[in-house]
Order: C-alpha cells, then sequence, then structure tokens
C-alpha cells in the first residue's frame, strides 16, 4: 500500500524537500502514510486532527504542502483549502491500474528533509523542526546495534506522531524488521489497553516518556500477577523519577534493561543516553549520560568555553543529528543553531542547564529558563523534590515558585501521598449533614421567625423535581417534549416594548449567552443526530454540524451518564455582545446568566419527563471547532439530558 502511495504522489508531483501533510488519528494509516511519502522522496510532517482549525490551517499555509494523507472518516472533518490535494490512506488499495504501470523515481541524498515536527515556541507559535535522513539514520541505527533490535522484536506505539518518539516507533523498527503494535486510537491514554496489548502480542520494547511507565505501574499495582515480555524500557522527553527503576524492576521483570535518553527534537529523536542498573542513593536525579554515535554534548559558559567539573553551564548538541534549522523561520534558526567562534561546528543551543560528573557523564540540571533564585540564592527545586520523595509517606512532588514579581516569590510543594487520603462514604454524609454552607449563629443574637408556606405536595414535589438526574431511560424524547423544555429559553415580542422579552434576567438586556444542543441519533424523534444552535427569536435549531459523534471520554468521570443521556446542552458566552458595555466584568455577567438559564432549564426539564444532570468539567476543546465559534466565544456551562421516570421525582 506504501508503494502504491508512493507512485501516487509522484503523479501528482511530489519530489525531494517537498513536505506532506499527515492530518490522521493513530493507525495503521499513519505508518503507511509516512513510508509512503518517504518512498516517493518527499519529507512528512504530522499535524494533530484535534488541533484548532486555525491552528491547523496556520501549518498548512506555513509548510505550504499541496497533499494531505488523511483517513476516510476524519476527511469530511477537516475543512482545508480546495486547493489542497487529499487522499484517504484507508481507501488505498495494495496496487491500482493508475500507478501499477509507473516506476517509483526516487533520488534521495542524506542531506534532504525525511521529515518536519513542529515543537512549541516561546511567542505561542510552533517551530517546525526539519531533520534530514541521515540524522534520523543515524540514531536509528546506534540504538538498534547497541540494543540489539531484531526481528523479534515487537514495539508498543504509544507516542502521537507530531512527538519525534514515534520516528523511531516506525522507523527504528521496520529497519530492524520487528513488529509495531499500534494501540487503538480511542484507547491510546489506558493503561489496561496497554497491558491486554503488552500480554497478547508479547511486546518487547517499551518507548514512552516516564509518565506513561508511571501510568502503567500504578495499574499494575492492582494486579496480582501480570504476563510480562518487555526486555527494553527507553525513557525519554522528561525527569525520571528516581523511584522508577526499581518500580519497573519490581513490578514488570528483574531482567529488563532500562535505559534513560535525552536531546532535542532539533537532534534528531535522542542524543545522549545512560543505562540504569542501579540507583544511587545520593542521586539527586538519574543521570543525562554520554553523547551517541556520531553526535557530542558540550557543557559550555557564556564564551563557550568548556565548563569544569562540577561548574554549571548551558549545554549544546553537535554532531550528525543536528536538524537543518526551522521551517522557513531563519531568525530563530540562527538564534538556535550556532557556529562555534574556535571549533567553527555547528551546535545546537538547548536552552538546558548541566555540568560533567566525576565519571565523565553528564548531570540536568533543568531549562535555563526555568531556574529559580530565592532572596538571591539559586535553588534547584528538582533536590528539593528529591528530598521530599524520601519521606516515607510522599509518593510524588513537584516544587514551584510563586508570586507576581521575582522579588517576593516563594516555594510551593504539591505532593502525592503514598497512602490516599481518601474520605469515606460515611465521612461525607456527616459532613453533608453539617450544612457547612450555614452560617454559625450564637444563641443569642436576636432573629425574627418568618411564617413558612403550607408544604402541600404540589410544593415539596418542586423540591424533589429539581435534582440532577445521573440516570436516564433508553427512551426516546418527542419533539414536542423537548420543544417545551427549550421554550422556556425562547423570546417574545411585546407590542409596548422596544426589546423582547425573556424568562430570565441579563445584564443590561443584552443576552450575550447563548445555547447549542448536541442530539444523539435516535434520541429526539424529527431530529437528525448533530450539534444545533437554538434560535430564541424564532424558536428553532439551526443545524451547525451534521453527525458530529461526541466521544464519551470527553466527559472524564462523568461519561457513563453521557453514555445514558439524549442530549446535551452547552451555554457559550459571547463576549462581543456584552464587552461593548461592560468592559471587564463582561465574563462576569455571562457567569450569572448562565446561572439563571441553568435554573430555568432544571426546574421546566421534570414537567416534561426530561431530566437534566450539571456538568462542571469536560474536554471541551477536543470538539470546539464543530460549533464553529467566534474567537471570543467560551463555553460557561453544560448540561446532559435524557428521559426520566415521573417516579423519580416522587
Amino acid at each position: 500500500i506504501a508503494q502504491n502511495l508512493a507512485k501516487q504522489l509522484q503523479k501528482l508531483g511530489v519530489s525531494s524537500n517537498q513536505l506532506v501533510a499527515i492530518i490522521m488519528e493513530k493507525g495503521w494509516e499513519q505508518v503507511v502514510a509516512a513510508l509512503g511519502i518517504l518512498a516517493a522522496g518527499a519529507a512528512y510532517v504530522p499535524i494533530d486532527p484535534q488541533l484548532p482549525k486555525e491552528r491547523r490551517l496556520h501549518l498548512l499555509q506555513e509548510t505550504e504542502v499541496k497533499q494531505i494523507l488523511t483517513q476516510s472518516w476524519l476527511n469530511h472533518k477537516l475543512e482545508i483549502p480546495e486547493n489542497i490535494a487529499r487522499i484517504c490512506v484507508d481507501n488505498l488499495e495494495l496496487s491500482s491500474e493508475e500507478t501499477e504501470h509507473l516506476a517509483l523515481n526516487t533520488h534521495n541524498s542524506p542531506q534532504d528533509l525525511a521529515y518536519v515536527i513542529y515543537t512549541s515556541g516561546s511567542t505561542g507559535l510552533p517551530k517546525g523542526v526539519m531533520i534530514d535522513h541521515q540524522g534520523a539514520v543515524n540514531t536509528i541505527i546506534d540504538i538498534n546495534q547497541r540494543f540489539n533490535i531484531t526481528s523479534d522484536d515487537r514495539i508498543l506505539a504509544l507516542s502521537a506522531l507530531n512527538f519525534d518518539l514515534s520516528v523511531y516507533d516506525i522507523l527504528g523498527t521496520l529497519a530492524a524488521g520487528g513488529t509495531i503494535v499500534i494501540p487503538n486510537a480511542e484507547a491510546t491514554k489506558d493503561p489496561a489497553h496497554w497491558v491486554e496489548l503488552i500480554e497478547q502480542q508479547e511486546i518487547t520494547v517499551w518507548n514512552s516518556v516516564p509518565a506513561l511507565m508511571q501510568m502503567l505501574l500504578e495499574h499494575l499495582n492492582s494486579r496480582s500477577e501480570v504476563k510480562n515480555s518487555l526486555r527494553l524500557v527507553l525513557l525519554s522527553g522528561d525527569w525520571l523519577p528516581l523511584d522508577l527503576p526499581n518500580r519497573i524492576k519490581n513490578t514488570l521483570n528483574k531482567n529488563t534493561k532500562i535505559i534513560s535518553l535525552g536531546g532535542a527534537t532539533e537532534a534528531s529523536i535522542w542524543s545522549i543516553l545512560y543505562p540504569i542498573d542501579t540507583v544511587n542513593p545520593n542521586w539527586k536525579s538519574i543521570p543525562y549520560g554520554r553523547p551517541m554515535a556520531n553526535q557530542r554534548f558540550y557543557v559550555l559558559n557564556e564564551a563557550l568555553e568548556p565548563c569544569p567539573m562540577w561548574v554549571t553551564g548551558q549545554l549544546y548538541i553537535g554532531g550528525i543529528g543536528l536538524a537543518k534549522g526551522y521551517w522557513r523561520n531563519p531568525e530563530k534558526t540562527n538564534k538556535s543553531f550556532i557556529i562555534h567562534p574556535k571549533t567553527q561546528e555547528k551546535l545546537y543551543k538547548t536552552g538546558d542547564l548541566g555540568r560533567y560528573l566525576p565519571d565523565g557523564n553528564i548531570e540536568f540540571l533543568g531549562r535555563e529558563d526555568f531556574q529559580v533564585k530565592i532572596n538571591g540564592y539559586r535553588i534547584e527545586l528538582g533536590e528539593i523534590e528529591s528530598t521530599l520523595k524520601h519521606h516515607s509517606a510522599i509518593q510524588e512532588a513537584i516544587v514551584t515558585a510563586i508570586g507576581e514579581t521575582r522579588e517576593n516569590q516563594q516555594l510551593v510543594a504539591y505532593i502525592v501521598p503514598k497512602e490516599p487520603q481518601n474520605v469515606s462514604g460515611i465521612d461525607r454524609i456527616e459532613f453533608k449533614l453539617q450544612q457547612p454552607g450555614l452560617r454559625a449563629e450564637e444563641a443569642k443574637q436576636p432573629s425574627i421567625e418568618l411564617p413558612k408556606p403550607e408544604l402541600s405536595e404540589e410544593f415539596t414535589r418542586a423540591y424533589l423535581q429539581r435534582q440532577s438526574y445521573r440516570k436516564f431511560l433508553d427512551k426516546p424524547i418527542s419533539l414536542q417534549e423537548f420543544s417545551q423544555l427549550i421554550s422556556c429559553l425562547m423570546q417574545i415580542k411585546l407590542d409596548n416594548s422596544p426589546l423582547p422579552k425573556y424568562r430570565y434576567a441579563s445584564a443590561g438586556s443584552l443576552y450575550p449567552v447563548q445555547t447549542y444542543c448536541y442530539i444523539k441519533p435516535n434520541s429526539i424523534a424529527e431530529i437528525q443526530p448533530g450539534i444545533y444552535y437554538y434560535n430564541p427569536a424564532e424558536h428553532r435549531l439551526i443545524l451547525i454540524q451534521e453527525n458530529g459523534q461526541i466521544d464519551n471520554k470527553i466527559y472524564g468521570v462523568n461519561q457513563s451518564i453521557f453514555e445514558q443521556s439524549a442530549f446535551a446542552i452547552f451555554l457559550m458566552g459571547n463576549f462581543n455582545a456584552i464587552h461593548p458595555i461592560y468592559g471587564e466584568k463582561a465574563k462576569d455577567f455571562c457567569l450569572l446568566e448562565a446561572g439563571y438559564i441553568s435554573q430555568l432549564l432544571m426546574e421546566t426539564a421534570p414537567k416534561h419527563e426530561i431530566g437534566l444532570c450539571p456538568i462542571g468539567t469536560l474536554e471541551f476543546e477536543t470538539i470546539q471547532e464543530w460549533f464553529n465559534l467566534e474567537p471570543n466565544q467560551i463555553l460557561l456551562h453544560s448540561f446532559v439530558g435524557g428521559r426520566i421516570d415521573t417516579a423519580w421525582t416522587k
């Protein structure tokens, strides 16, 4: 399939050093796409499909791509300019009549581009790191030879395509004839799914950031037995907790090789490594290690001279793995990639600090721009974190400096206890029964007892109906019932009033809060699934996104509630409609209005056998583009709803 794809790309005019975009979810199609692009002689640039539309378009414009490789189920969602050709890789066959007679015509040099990966920039705009073939190949050959990667190995490809660990997952594994095991897209961050793949597919190589390995170990703590085949663990991209190597050996396999790797995206995946055999109890951190084959690491002072042992300096990388620079950004390229004035060697300034240890290894000391000074003294946050984690009651610790200015900064530590401080159900009930929200009154304070209304059945039922419904019946809602619910937000026009009237208040009668509805398939009669804007002036649902399916996982701990629901309601604040009058108070008044709307909806819904559950948090940014919002619109509050049994309100 990759060869067929390569021929199609060459037919479209793809040539060396030209970029072809890959916009895909996790899947085999990403591997085929990368191989096809490289076989065609071009370079690939991965773009996360979850990025906001504006950011995606910016990257497409900057990279000047003329072809995009994607998946058929994403194709209609991407909103890509019509002048860019699209190929859905999952629709390709092993060969086609269109390309069968064509021969691949690829003449790449080692200095030609292999891929461009965008990393975050200090200005907020990402930088496209340009890596050539010789840099990537050098790293791959070193790792494969050093750790004897063969066709017997199977790697679990956890990293996203726009993270450079994926370069080794794909190209490094295939270069050795190994097997790439790809997790399901929807379960990429699910450690239970990882364990299933490790056991079923007999994974031998693990390659990830330390945080994912920690997630795996936390999950395995709840299992009595693990069928484990991991022989090699590669960890990079962040600090390695000092206790992590022993936890890996104790939980997985005592014979597992654990390797700490480092470097930069700007230097072909990795440039330095340290095999971890035992952890010295006196260490403050895992050593950074020594440079890899054909790569160089330097600790230099401000005059670009080597620092003596134990003296902190700036870390520079040299050698064959260095990037060609940043795509279409000579200013940032010249700032980060320098020529040493004495040796004339090209170096990459990492922005990291380190020092030489007596045994020749380098110790990593953190980012230059994250160094903290308190009262004139430089503080090593890592040392404090390490000391805290030696306490018997502390599992993890993070230390940071807070304060508006450097002059008044203070250190704050956040910890994860080894024994979770869970509040039992009984403790929660007792706390609620204390009614802590009421003001504590002194017995002798003067008071006036007010006449209480009669507690009739109707009066009491109003209290019972107002509740958060966390389960729903598997029955559709009629169009009439849903219309009656949403009609409480409808405006009406009066003859003697220039402005329409609503059943809830709004600052200055501006009504900046908009209502959007997500309707699930077969949940509300006569309404097709999709995302709608509710127009209160016409009492009409306006289709915004057809058939967009919201993943349960964005609701986090509430996903089981959303799974049962028939619809969701989103309240959006439109600052354009209120900021000209109320300025900085605009958000406050939008939140108040969302509260008025919420109360009205929750009082109205049970009258029509509909229940609502307010949702505090959700990963809205993953679906935000489906709503076609303006830049200054934000989510204020949301609900999920569905059919309820009237008995639940009694």
